[in-house]
């Protein structure tokens, strides 16, 4: 039953549906009953300029990932020195998609890991500070080593056969956004 005053049946902190529906012979089944579809708008505070925006409509990964980790009612409520936000807002700038729902009771760290996923990246804590690692393209430092610039003595060369000790192939897959 659906009480008249619909005030009666709201949450804090959630987002309620009620819905009103006369049943017959055809809508009386009760798989009918449950097939009830909503296209719903996450709307998440952003930052920029140095403060935190009103929420507002975002498929962002990165803002997805913000909202975990500081509100106070579903998320891990982290204050400003607990998060690195240059993380997150490099990774916003990227643009990654994540229309995820969580319909299932997880850890908040595994929750994380599925929004960060969807980015191709991943959490971790570093000097008690979240941070993010992305997977990107960087430079690597090259050097070059010869006879004039390794110290005498230093160097050793080993050969090693083929055996059981060693690999002989590395699997590597790949992904792309299709």
């Amino acid at each position: 039953l659906i009480p008249d005053d619909t005030a009666k049946a709201s949450f804090d902190g959630l987002t309620t549906l009620v819905v009103r529906s006369r049943t017959d012979a055809t809508t009386g089944a009760p798989q009918q009953q449950r097939k009830i579809r909503v296209i719903a708008t996450r709307k998440l505070p952003r930052y920029s300029g140095g403060a935190w925006s009103a929420p507002a409509a975002t498929v962002n990964a990165a803002w997805a990932f913000a909202d975990a980790i500081r509100n106070p009612e579903y998320g891990i409520a982290l204050g400003a020195g607990e998060y690195a936000i240059g993380d997150i807002t490099a990774l916003a700038a990227d643009n990654f998609y994540f229309n995820g729902r969580f319909d299932s009771q997880i850890t908040v760290w595994e929750a994380l890991t599925q929004i960060l996923r969807a980015a191709r990246a991943q959490p971790y804590i570093q000097g008690g500070v979240l941070r993010i690692a992305k997977d990107r393209d960087q430079t690597v430092p090259v050097a070059m080593f010869n006879m004039r610039n390794i110290l005498k003595g230093s160097f050793r060369l080993e050969y090693v056969p083929p055996g059981d000790q060693n690999a002989d192939i590395v699997a590597v897959q790949y992904f792309d956004e299709t």
